[in-house]
């Protein structure tokens, strides 16, 4: 394992990616799919963001701060919610099932994009967030998530999900009554099956 010629003298990104799968099980696949689960939430929040603002009535002015601005994705999710309770039944329904979804899968993106690496002898390769290595109190629980090529699938398919259909609820709130009622409607079947998908990343997320 070599290093490149540099001032950090850092290790090559395919050195890097070896010692990974060689130290921590983090094969290419699964570090491909954690990188498209990254782009795919990170899709997803920028449209939540978009959603929320159309859902409150609240447009973006130039010099002027937006409402959501800074908020952590828990509170955006949180603002969605209520803003599509606003809304008729249908339609509050369908914001319900993506905050629902949203909540769960932020738990299993929160683990693996700030947790600790576990190697394969110690049960991964699977990330750990929020351990208190010597009993110390932490503000948030403690999670781990498994990361295999089957629960970062799951997760990319459910973020593409939120972020398709959090498209069509944002102009769904921009329409007449009826067609927003159409969309709506269209939007809670798939948005079920990304919260049952969710749900399940969250029970995996121990």
């Amino acid at each position: 394992m070599t290093k490149i010629d540099t001032p950090t003298g850092n290790l090559e990104p395919s050195a890097l990616m070896a010692l990974y799968e060689e130290n921590f099980g983090l094969t290419a696949s699964i570090l491909q799919r954690i990188g498209a689960f990254a782009v795919a939430w990170g899709m997803f929040e920028n449209q939540l963001e978009l959603a929320t603002l159309v859902l409150l009535g609240e447009r973006l002015e130039v010099g002027q701060r937006p409402s959501t601005d800074s908020l952590q994705a828990s509170d955006l999710i949180s603002r969605f919610r209520k803003a599509g309770a606003s809304f008729g039944p249908v339609f509050t329904e369908a914001c319900d099932e993506l905050a629902s979804a949203a909540t769960d899968l932020l738990i299993f993106r929160n683990t693996i994009m700030h947790g600790m690496v576990i190697s394969p002898p110690a049960g991964g390769p699977k990330f750990a967030n929020n351990p208190a290595w010597f009993g110390e109190k932490r503000k948030r629980p403690f999670a781990e998530a498994l990361a295999s090529e089957r629960l970062l699938d799951l997760a990319i398919q459910c973020s593409s999900t939120l972020y398709e259909q959090g498209v069509f609820l944002q102009i769904a709130a921009c329409s007449a009554k009826e067609d927003q009622h159409a969309i709506a409607s269209d939007a809670i079947a798939p948005l079920a099956n990304a919260r049952s998908a969710a749900d399940k990343l969250r029970r995996d997320t121990t």
